[in-house]
């Protein structure tokens, strides 16, 4: 805005002037403070729906408040330069939240509308009254606005030259001096300072090669000021600390700030009036302060806020650039290391192991009689020791093996992690396979020991694969996989073993993953299915219900041994959606049953629950739902869980098993016997019945020992009013003595061997039909001592 432009605006409010303490004056003032709040409220609703700004309704109402008074003084003043100053204040906090100048105008063209509005509502029978008010408000406003805008505009372009000449100066040249002394020259005479002085307290090495710097804003030194400055170090030094704690971006001194009456601080401040701190970080950490003297005198408020934080930031932005520049070498070590090292051990991370493998292979090309070697270790259970220890002490263990590892290769031999629990060797040059395997052997005895952290006892188990390299071109990830596969069959046979790489072995392994694969797919589809299995109540003559087996036909191979099927599922996690499927179809299939035959009052099944199913939170929350969900009563579902599952017995175990006793499902422990837990948890849990397993069943005839232990199972179960179920009976012999003992639960070939739902359903149906089939068993044991078998 020109001078004749402004000089006519500011002609408008002779105009429109209301003489203070006047009728008319007290009469506008009256109006302003009832109506101005909801000018305000209306021009918030206003940037509010153009999705300018939001404001909660708490921080709304303060900000009204505050502004309410504001306008009210500035509508009211006769003072152009308040006009001004106020009008300068509104326009930078509008830019603050990004509002454009159109928006800017629109917005305040709301209070104009507003206050116009209330105006003829309050004073519509008085003309002259409406019309001189109505004159004020709108011309008062729309000069403001004015105002505001080209005064803002005009400190927008010098910022924008300032920070222009800045930044050229901060990235001009790696002479960090040169800049630093160039910006300093350039921000004394913007804010209209006269020295500077450059005041670095880091102490670490980036900083060690910048002097403090002084400059007079034309160029030159005064000897006398610095002088004084320098003597005053421990003056000043508190207000220097003050920054380092407070958050404000500037610090304006005076002598009535320091409470020391000294000579030199009255000699320093009869030349120099005002000393403005500005505080350099980096990362939140002060690394120098920058002070500015004025001979003159600079009051606080006539400094460019903005002016000071481009400085602050531009000279920063220097800083951080000489920090990486002094330190480039260790920077670049550093990623170097980052890059090919493992952060926790400091052994070789994958990448380098392999590029040094690379190597090898060449000179193996060049040299036939050097020979090479891979040795791929793998910690055991290692999930175990994070689970039961927390992975801090994990790490501490990884840290071992890697220090026991590397203490038994050489120099020239390259250890390295590949992440997790897996370690890598490379054995340089060998004479032959023996000289590999003695040194894989000094790797296992190191490893598999037992060590104390933090007075935690830690039993340590490694499985390592051997793999000879040889001339042949063969890829790096071949040769890891054939060494990652001797160790798992290092695994495989037992743990805390070494094995030399066996193609007919990577084979099975082969086998075994497309198993899985085909099993994954099969769980899928209708390739699983439920098989029964009755278990008979001898005492009573019937069946007490049937145990739920899972059977899989594939497509090619045939039926699948549930023993191998199973034991695969189970140690690649598959358990856990073979089991929901179980579930599923056992859930139909009952259903079916009860459609069929509605009077059968036995159509009970009881499946199993593996551990790993049992302790995930999500799928044993799934067969929960499916439970609750299904139209079968839950009195017709009982669940058998391995013995396994007592040797957990944490609170969150205890409060599943509950769950389901409290659906009224009865749960089972089978295989009863072979886990060696503890017979105390039996009255712990509260279970209903109590599975002997066959293992036991098989020897009861020829091993004493073995039938003292079953009478033992079987007397205790009766303590504790727990059924007793025996498995796997096949003989006459067997039945007879387990109905001596006091066993009247019965499963095996004996009677029947495992149903598909279909004949499941026949064997119902001629039970019901001929009741007799099972009634005169109890009897022939008794009389006869003859068993007669019901095979289906």
């Amino acid at each position: 805005m020109n001078n004749g432009t402004r000089s006519r605006f500011y002609d408008f409010i002779d105009s429109c002037y209301f003489e203070s303490n006047k009728d008319e004056y007290v009469i506008l003032e009256h109006f302003l403070k009832k109506h101005i709040k909801g000018a305000l409220i209306e021009l918030y609703d206003f940037l509010e729906t153009q999705k300018i700004f939001h404001f909660s309704a708490a921080k709304r109402k303060v900000l009204i408040q505050k502004q309410s008074q504001h306008w009210i003084e500035l509508l009211l003043s006769a003072d152009i330069n308040v006009v001004r100053e106020k009008s300068i204040q509104i326009g930078q906090k509008h830019d603050e939240h990004n509002i454009s100048s159109e928006l800017y105008i629109l917005g305040y063209k709301k209070i104009i509308t507003y206050l116009q509005n209330k105006v003829f509502e309050d004073h519509s029978t008085d003309p002259q009254r409406v019309e001189k008010i109505l004159n004020h408000i709108t011309n008062r406003t729309l000069i403001d606005i004015s105002i505001s805008l080209s005064s803002y505009i005009d400190e927008r372009e010098k910022h924008s030259t300032y920070f222009y000449h800045m930044s050229r100066a901060s990235s001009r040249n790696n002479d960090f001096k040169e800049a630093i002394v160039d910006m300093l020259l350039l921000t004394l005479r913007y804010i209209g300072m006269d020295a500077a002085y450059f005041h670095n307290i880091q102490s670490d090495a980036f900083l060690k090669k910048l002097d403090d710097l002084y400059v007079n804003s034309d160029g030159e030194e005064n000897d006398t000021i610095y002088t004084y400055r320098r003597d005053l170090e421990g003056d000043f030094s508190p207000k220097i600390q003050d920054l380092k704690s407070k958050k404000s971006k500037c610090l304006f001194l005076r002598k009535e700030n320091f409470s020391k009456k000294s000579k030199k601080l009255t000699s320093f401040f009869k030349v120099v009036k005002t000393c403005l701190f500005i505080p350099i970080k980096i990362s939140n950490e002060l690394v120098a302060v920058i002070e500015f003297f004025s001979f003159k005198g600079t009051e606080d408020h006539l400094l460019s806020r903005k002016a000071i934080e481009i400085f602050s930031s531009q000279l920063s932005i220097v800083l951080e650039r000489l920090h990486l520049f002094t330190t480039q070498e260790k920077f670049i070590k550093s990623l170097h290391h980052a890059a090919f090292y493992d952060s926790l051990t400091g052994l070789a991370n994958r990448d380098l192991f392999v590029d040094r493998l690379h190597h090898n292979l060449k000179n193996l090309s060049r040299i036939d009689s050097d020979k090479s070697s891979v040795i791929f270790l793998d910690v055991d259970d290692f999930k175990d020791i994070n689970d039961k220890h927390g992975h801090a002490l994990g790490d501490e263990t990884l840290k071992i093996i890697a220090k026991s590892i590397s203490a038994c290769v050489r120099q020239s031999d390259t250890v390295s992690r590949f992440g997790g629990d897996e370690f890598v060797v490379l054995l340089d040059s060998v004479e032959d396979e023996g000289e590999a395997y003695e040194i894989a052997e000094r790797i296992l005895e190191n490893c598999c020991r037992t060590f104390y952290l933090e007075n935690t006892e830690v039993k340590n188990s490694v499985s390592i694969g051997l793999l000879m390299l040889d001339s042949s071109h063969e890829q790096e990830d071949n040769i890891l996989y054939k060494a990652d596969k001797a160790m798992y069959k290092a695994k495989k046979l037992g743990k805390g073993r070494i094995c030399v790489f066996d193609s007919q072995f990577v084979e099975k392994i082969n086998s075994e993953i497309k198993m899985l694969k085909d099993l994954e797919e099969a769980i899928k589809t209708d390739d699983i299915e439920m098989y029964y299995q009755p278990i008979v109540d001898i005492k009573s003559g019937r069946i007490a219900y049937f145990e739920a087996l899972c059977r899989w036909h594939h497509p090619e191979l045939g039926s699948i041994p549930p023993a191998i099927f199973i034991k695969l599922a189970e140690s690649s996690g598959l358990i856990l959606d073979l089991g929901k499927k179980c579930f599923e179809l056992c859930s139909r299939d009952m259903e079916n049953l009860r459609k069929t035959l509605p009077d059968y009052p036995g159509a009970i099944f009881s499946i199993n629950m593996s551990v790993k199913q049992f302790h995930n939170d999500k799928h044993f929350n799934s067969i929960l739902k499916l439970i609750q969900n299904s139209p079968n009563p839950t009195s017709s579902l009982k669940v058998e869980v391995t013995e396994s599952l007592l040797l957990d017995s944490t609170k969150e175990t205890y409060n599943k098993f509950m769950k389901l006793k409290n659906m009224g499902v009865e749960v089972l422990i089978d295989d009863f016997g072979t886990g060696y837990s503890s017979l105390s948890y039996l009255n712990k849990f509260d279970f209903d019945y109590l599975k002997i397993d066959k293992i036991f069943v098989d020897k009861m005839t020829v091993d004493s020992k073995n039938l003292e232990l079953i009478k033992a199972i079987i007397a205790l179960s009766k303590s504790q009013n727990i059924d007793v179920i025996a498995e796997g009976i096949e003989h006459k012999e067997q039945l007879d003595m387990l109905y001596e003992m006091g066993c009247y639960l019965i499963q095996g070939y004996y009677f029947s061997r495992p149903l598909p739902l279909v004949e499941t359903l026949l064997l119902i149906s001629k039970e019901m039909a001929h009741k007799n089939i099972f009634e005169n068993l109890q009897n022939q044991i008794i009389s006869k001592n003859k068993v007669i078998s019901i095979r289906a």
